[in-house]
Formats: structure tokens, C-alpha cells, sequence
């Protein structure tokens, strides 16, 4: 009697722990994981910044009005205050892993040019000092007012932060001038000229995703283009004129794009 006795209290006092046991138990819910930031897509913006216009910049006039004689200038490098650029730009981005394969096309705006005066070359074809002297004063200038590129971009994605390198084809506007003006012997040789020329630009930039649709960047590109040269002979002033330059630019911008 005392045996079942025991029995059943044990059977009373074990049921409720094991109903503990046998009820589900509640799960902490999981967070989602936030898909990774992916660069592919087209997008499209708009940049503003300075352009810096140099390169070579040379002039060769002669005047037979006082025994042929010519004034030679020649200046290269960056000399000249900046000018403002602004376009738009459009693209397409691919990301694999973090590297990032792209493409870009941009129309700009540009102000600025490239000039160089030299004023009052003495022109005298004798070993001694004459009470007079021939003098030459020139003056040259190449500028441009619209400029575009095709370019290639490779970068390396750090997340929301794109480091890249670019580089293409350049066309552009360019306008040459000339002017070198004789005395007192007279004489006055000018020329001038706008062409379309076609020419490497390449550079750098770095772009940060401020959500999925919008980013800003800088970037900073520099421009080569070929020989742009010009011979004039004015038979009324007894004066040619052989003037060239070649062009570089450096543009520096700021931009934001917005990605679809």
C-alpha cells in the first residue's frame, strides 16, 4: 500500500515537468542581412569645376619691309587663368565582385584660353644701335567653347566608395589666332582659324553612393590633342605669318549622378 502510495505522488509531481518539456519554445527572430551595394546600372548627371588651357604655342612672322626680318615666338606650359567647364555626362556600370567596368560619355561647356603677347621684339638687322628700330609685337591665342568625350572607367568598389581610373577619346572646338603688328615700317600679319580636333583624355576620380539612386564624385582630367597649325601671306603688307599650337587642357569638377 505505501508502495503505490509512493508511486503516485512520484507520477503527480513528474507529469507537469514533463509538460514543461514537451511545449515549444520560442525562437529569437533572425535579422535579415542587407543585400550587398551593387555599382551596375545606367545612370546620368551633371558636373561644374575649372579648366586650366596650355600647351605649345608658337608664331613665326616675317616682314620684308625692313631687310625680311622675323619675329619668332614660342612659349609652352600652363600660363593662362582658369576658365569654368560645365556639361552633363551618362553612363553604364558593371560591378564583379568590387571591380567595377564602366563606360561614360560627357558634353561640356568651356571658358578659358591660352594666350601669350610679347610686346615690342626689336628687329634690328645691323651690329650697331640705329636711331630707330623696327619692332614686332605678337600676340597668339587658342581657346575652345565646347568640348566631349568617350571614356573607358575601371574602378575598385569599397562598398558605398568607388576609387577609379579613366580613359578615352576627346573632341573639341578649337580656335587659333595670330597677330604680329610691325614699326614703323608697317606691316601687319594676322591669321585665324576653328576646327574640330580629336585627341586622348584620361584621369582619375572618386565617387561615393549616397543611397541606391544618388552619388556625388570628383574628378580630375586631363586633355591631349595634336597640332592645330596655320600659314597666312599678306602680299598687300609684304608680311607671312606661320602660327601653332597644341593644346592641353587639365579640368578639375565636381558632379552628381543619379543611378537608376
Amino acid at each position: 500500500m505505501k508502495f503505490r502510495l509512493a508511486l503516485l505522488l512520484a507520477t503527480a509531481f513528474s507529469t507537469p515537468v514533463l509538460a514543461a518539456d514537451l511545449a515549444p519554445k520560442s525562437v529569437d527572430p533572425v535579422p535579415p542581412v542587407p543585400a550587398a551595394f551593387s555599382w551596375t546600372g545606367f545612370y546620368v548627371g551633371g558636373h561644374l569645376g575649372g579648366i586650366w588651357n596650355g600647351g605649345n604655342l608658337d608664331s613665326r612672322a616675317t616682314t620684308v619691309a625692313f631687310f625680311d626680318k622675323s619675329a619668332v615666338v614660342s612659349r609652352s606650359g600652363f600660363h593662362s587663368d582658369p576658365g569654368v567647364i560645365s556639361g552633363v555626362q551618362a553612363g553604364y556600370n558593371y560591378q564583379i565582385d568590387q571591380f567595377v567596368l564602366g563606360i561614360e560619355g560627357n558634353v561640356d561647356l568651356t571658358s578659358g584660353h591660352n594666350n601669350y603677347t610679347v610686346n615690342g621684339n626689336t628687329l634690328n638687322p645691323f651690329p650697331f644701335q640705329l636711331p630707330f628700330n623696327e619692332t614686332a609685337t605678337t600676340s597668339l591665342k587658342d581657346s575652345s567653347r565646347w568640348a566631349a568625350s568617350l571614356r573607358a572607367r575601371f574602378g575598385y568598389a569599397f562598398g558605398q566608395w568607388l576609387p577609379y581610373v579613366t580613359a578615352g577619346v576627346g573632341v573639341r572646338q578649337d580656335k587659333l589666332s595670330g597677330t604680329t603688328i610691325f614699326a614703323p615700317f608697317g606691316g601687319t600679319s594676322s591669321v585665324s582659324d576653328t576646327k574640330t580636333q580629336v585627341g586622348f583624355v584620361g584621369g582619375a576620380g572618386l565617387e561615393y553612393a549616397l543611397n541606391e539612386h544618388w552619388s556625388v564624385r570628383g574628378e580630375v582630367l586631363y586633355s591631349w590633342y595634336p597640332k592645330h597649325k596655320l600659314r597666312f601671306d599678306n602680299a598687300d603688307t609684304a608680311t607671312s605669318s606661320v602660327v601653332s599650337s597644341k593644346p592641353r587642357t587639365i579640368a578639375a569638377t565636381v558632379g552628381v549622378n543619379y543611378r537608376f
